[in-house]
């Protein structure tokens, strides 16, 4: 349907531009300068509006306004409505740097938390110190891990192998 906004804004293969009007819902706006009429583009809205569960089309000056209220892929995606799905997962390199970064942490923080706990200490106060001090830094560990999974969250695929986070920290510690 996206591909046939596009084809109905531009009947005779003219320019159009597509933007993203907001994220969530998904709104696009499908602009061109020269749109075939306004009752054209409105009878066409309310047509597709009619026959998807997915989309709403509303006609306006320039072009069309498009929400995309479900993400099902259809089975042949046309060029627009494949950049819609590509869109809308996540880029994967960002959230990987995050992760790696949030694993770097973790570590520190599991390191000092042993090495905290692990010196001999002089004086009954001094160990109450030592363990104040481990145990502030599993509490932050613990925070991290609850930031590692919000972040591995967005890169989950079909394909990647998926490590439970609570029995690698068992196995480390």
């Amino acid at each position: 349907m996206l591909d046939a906004a596009l084809s109905a804004l531009t009947p005779g293969g003219g320019e159009a531009s597509v933007d993203v009007l907001a994220e969530r819902p998904l709104r696009l706006g499908f602009r061109s300068a020269r749109p075939p009429s306004l009752t054209i583009l409105e009878d066409v809205c309310s047509l597709w509006s009619a026959v998807s569960k997915a989309i709403t089309a509303a006609a306006c000056e320039q072009g069309i306004d498009v929400i995309v209220a479900m993400t099902e892929a259809p089975p042949q995606p046309g060029p627009i409505a494949q950049a819609v799905i590509a869109a809308l997962q996540p880029v994967p390199e960002p959230y990987r740097a995050a992760v790696a970064d949030l694993l770097h942490d973790l570590k520190n923080q599991l390191v000092a938390a042993r090495l905290a706990d692990s010196r001999p200490a002089e004086s009954r106060t001094a160990r109450l110190q030592q363990q104040l001090a481990a145990s502030r830094h599993l509490d932050e560990a613990h925070t991290l891990a609850l930031r590692l999974r919000a972040a591995t969250s967005m890169l989950t695929s079909a394909d990647t192998e998926s490590v439970e986070l609570g029995a690698f920290l068992r196995h480390y510690a």
